[in-house]
């Protein structure tokens, strides 16, 4: 018995050390790929684009401009309302006038309406204020150049899924270091074959329940931020000048999204299957 038991494991290990095949390698970096780019696009979107513009605004010259529109503008879909900063103003750059600009870098909208209120309440419609214009683009122009207080929380936000689409797309690749790829040390992989019980149970190492909450909360984590760039490109065809690249760009990502939605209710209804107790014996 414990000579079988023995080529069981070796052969058992040596399953596990298989490389994967082209297929596999595929399929592992095709899954991985959106995990990355979306948290890449996103973090992009609303930080690393932000922050770059902030850095490379200081030698843009700064005008005098008179505020014509203030208010907070409310955003409401499915997944509840966001806010966003809505000021636009006046000024002469060169010998053109110019209406436009906005607050600051910020492009994402977001929850918390009285930080967003106490901005406006700062610059009121018919003010005097100090703009900084882009000298390229002089229609551009923002009322503050610092960074948004919002990217501190998008960075470590996406990196979450930049990190977990690099470790898969790396794994399909076989590019993660050995020591990752070591099997579990003997001594537990023989615990049931050396136990003093007459019989031991084998049991999953997740509930059904475990999953079902598992997958619910990764289609809500995923769908939340997709729904994002959902609501912008309806947004831009409802006014007539939809965004086709952003269109194409997303359809892998819903479809993924779609993918984690049945991965719920596949879940959820394997809870009604029957249940298989497997017990080994010495």
């Amino acid at each position: 018995m414990r000579s079988r038991s023995s080529t069981s494991n070796e052969s058992g290990a040596g399953f596990r050390d298989k490389p994967l095949s082209t297929k596999g390698r595929i399929f592992g970096f095709l899954f991985g790929l959106p995990f990355f780019s979306m948290g890449f696009l996103f973090c992009w979107m609303g930080a690393l684009g932000p922050i770059y513009k902030s850095i490379t605004s200081g030698s843009w010259p700064q005008v005098p401009c008179v505020i014509t529109t203030s208010e907070v503008e409310s955003h409401s879909d499915s997944d509840g309302t966001t806010y966003s900063v809505n000021i636009e103003f006046e000024y002469t750059y060169g010998v053109e006038n110019y209406i436009g600009g906005s607050y600051d870098f910020n492009e994402v909208n977001s929850s918390g309406y009285k930080g967003k209120k106490k901005v406006v309440d700062t610059y009121p419609v018919g003010s005097e204020a100090l703009c900084w214009v882009n000298p390229d683009k002089p229609e551009k122009a923002v009322l503050s150049r610092r960074v948004p207080g919002i990217v501190y929380f998008i960075i470590p936000f996406t990196s979450i899924f930049m990190l977990v689409g690099l470790a898969i797309m790396l794994g399909s690749l076989g590019l993660v270091p050995k020591k990752w790829k070591e099997p579990s040390s003997p001594s537990k992989q023989i615990t049931a074959m050396e136990t003093d019980k007459g019989e031991l149970e084998l049991k999953p190492s997740s509930s059904g329940w475990g999953k079902v909450i598992g997958m619910l909360a990764l289609a809500t984590f995923w769908n939340g931020i997709v729904s994002v760039f959902l609501f912008e490109v309806v947004k831009a065809f409802r006014k007539g000048n939809p965004e086709w690249f952003l269109t194409i760009f997303l359809i892998p990502f819903v479809l993924v999204g779609l993918g984690f939605i049945f991965g719920f209710f596949y879940n959820l209804l394997a809870l009604r299957n029957p249940k298989i107790r497997f017990v080994l014996n010495r």
